[in-house]
């Protein structure tokens, strides 16, 4: 359950329930301004749920949606999961352990096929082998 009592001192503060492992990140200063907003604007106390009336097939019709106006395939929610890994992965040298504790994973192995190597990415290794040797 996610309130804004959450979101302390530019910190997201949860405990994740599939894991029961506690959060404690770092959090981009205009979320937390927008999560305030949202509360005060919305009525909300501190221990109010931010999303009450938000399913998960809420969440599913809502991506179908903009889904279909981007024109894309084969996206869900997991594979949304799956694309922020790769981001993070890519973005960051290409740290895995680093893609293991902001997915909150308990192991590199599951990681790993999160991150999920595109052909792409083979092929041009393959090319660039002699440049390395």
């Amino acid at each position: 359950m996610l309130t804004s009592n959450n979101f302390k001192n530019g910190k997201l503060i949860i405990k994740e329930n599939k894991t029961d492992k506690l959060q404690n990140r770092d959090v981009n200063s205009i979320i937390v301004e927008l999560v305030k907003d949202y509360a005060i604007a919305t009525g909300l106390k501190s221990n109010d749920k931010l999303f009450d009336r938000l399913s998960v097939r809420a969440v599913q019709k809502a991506l179908k949606i903009v889904i279909d106006y981007l024109n894309l395939d084969n996206i869900s929610t997991h594979s949304f999961r799956k694309r922020y890994a790769v981001g993070i992965y890519e973005h960051n040298s290409n740290n895995v352990e680093l893609v293991k504790e902001m997915l909150n994973h308990s192991s590199i192995a599951t990681t790993q096929r999160y991150i999920r190597v595109s052909q792409q990415a083979i092929n041009q290794a393959s090319k660039e082998v002699c440049d390395i040797v």
